[in-house]
C-alpha cells in the first residue's frame, strides 16, 4: 500500500468524504479500496477521486494499473 500516493477527500472540517487506495509494486498498481461515504454518494464526487487517484498513479510512472468493480447493492 502506497499510502503518500492514496488520496483521501474530506470535507471541510475532516470528515472524511472518500477514499482511493493505491497499491504499488514497481511498474503495477491496483486500487486496493475506493469509495465514497454513504451520505455522499450520487454527488458527482466519484469522477474527482478517481481523476485524483489516476494522477498519483501517473505520477509514480504506473505502466498497468488493475482494478475490480463491486456493485454495492445496499439501500440508500
Amino acid at each position: 500500500m502506497d499510502f503518500a500516493r492514496s488520496v483521501t477527500l474530506r470535507q471541510v472540517g475532516g470528515k472524511i468524504v472518500g477514499i482511493a487506495m493505491l497499491g504499488v509494486r514497481e511498474t503495477k498498481a491496483g486500487a486496493a479500496d475506493l469509495g465514497l461515504s454513504p451520505e455522499f454518494r450520487g454527488r458527482r464526487l466519484a469522477p474527482l477521486l478517481l481523476s485524483v487517484w489516476l494522477e498519483k498513479a501517473r505520477s509514480a510512472r504506473i505502466k498497468i494499473l488493475g482494478w475490480k468493480c463491486l456493485k454495492e447493492t445496499s439501500p440508500r
